[in-house]
């Protein structure tokens, strides 16, 4: 009568470290594993992420799983004028072409392109749409953590989220979801280096 509980391995960011390592890792335990792909590095083929050719090879050897770790919202991003970087998901950002802070309607209309963007490059690229409807969070923050300058933030990441994926990552350090907890608010954790 017991319910099963059961271990998800994610990892982040597509390194190409970690799809060399990673892949025989999987086969020799017999475990599955996610990677969650930082889609505009890829795009932009930055030397430390794996291409889209490696993911889909990775792919066909069918030990991986992919959802995504967003569009650009890992580059932490000025968010005032005085150049204060911040988690662009959970910021409205400043402008200084323009000299002032997104709207709130600009920051939404990033927030589409965030996570509508990232979710089409996956189906696009490895055709698997319903692998494509899991997310972590860049930095696991969508302004829960108490880093935003918008008090709406978390809402508005989740209304925009649910959208296009069915579940989330946040980091925590308890690090498990449970019965009833938001889809979109699954925690996760990272296991320090020298634990068993």
């Amino acid at each position: 009568g017991r319910v099963p509980r059961i271990a998800c391995v994610t990892w982040d960011d597509a390194r190409r470290d970690a799809m060399r390592y990673a892949t025989p890792l999987s086969a020799q335990l017999d475990v599955p594993m996610t990677m969650l792909v930082p889609v505009g590095f890829v795009n932009e083929h930055h030397p430390f992420i794996a291409s889209w050719s490696t993911l889909q090879a990775a792919q066909g050897e069918g030990r991986w799983h992919f959802g995504s770790h967003g569009l650009d919202g890992h580059r932490p991003s000025p968010v005032d004028a005085s150049g204060t970087l911040g988690p662009p998901l959970a910021n409205r950002l400043w402008l200084p072409a323009e000299h002032r802070i997104e709207t709130i309607e600009e920051y939404r209309q990033r927030l589409v392109r965030e996570y509508r963007d990232s979710r089409q490059a996956l189906v696009a690229h490895l055709q698997r749409p319903s692998e494509a409807t899991v997310i972590a969070y860049p930095f696991g923050d969508i302004g829960q953590l108490g880093r935003s300058n918008l008090e709406e933030a978390p809402a508005l990441n989740l209304e925009i989220a649910a959208i296009y994926y069915k579940v989330g990552f946040i980091q925590s350090h308890f690090g498990h979801a449970v019965f009833g907890d938001h889809p979109l608010l699954y925690q996760r954790t990272e296991p320090e280096f020298n634990e068993e």
